[in-house]
């Protein structure tokens, strides 16, 4: 099981039961709560929807996050986090896939492109020479009638 919840490193979450609330005040005592980065915690607010709060619902102040949130939060998240992964990866697998038709649908466009350029060159090159021909018996029948 790939996630991002290490057992080994997340603190054991009980019932809040038997353990009282912990107001936490910062993403340092978050982060320390939960035994990851202050980094990770924020990544996981934003991408996972860790549940903190603040004051006055601004988007960059002080933080409080509660025990028991942080606790339920660690229960569910490691399975909404496998089917966000899962989801992302095809995601990219099918962008790639497009991608890719794309690049070779490109590919063979380039190659036609060629081949016709190079056709319409030797067109271009033969009634040159033909035009050129015909110049010169032009020019031979000009000096016929004038001599």
């Amino acid at each position: 099981m790939n996630t991002l919840l290490n057992p080994a490193r997340v603190k054991p979450s009980q019932p809040s039961v038997n353990r009282p609330v912990i107001v936490l005040n910062s993403w340092k005592e978050i982060s320390a709560y939960i035994g990851r980065s202050v980094r990770t915690v924020q990544r996981w607010e934003c991408d996972l929807r860790l549940p903190v709060r603040r004051p006055h619902g601004r988007s960059r102040s002080a933080v409080i996050a509660m025990s028991d949130e942080i606790d339920a939060w660690l229960r569910s998240a490691p399975a909404a986090q496998e089917c966000r992964q899962e989801k992302y990866e095809s995601e990219s697998i099918r962008n790639f896939k497009e991608l890719l038709r794309e690049h070779s649908d490109l590919r063979l466009q380039g190659h036609q492109l060629r081949a016709n350029n190079a056709r319409l060159l030797g067109e271009i090159t033969l009634k040159l020479h033909d035009l050129i021909s015909q110049i010169r018996n032009a020019k031979k029948s000009r000096l016929k009638t004038a001599a």
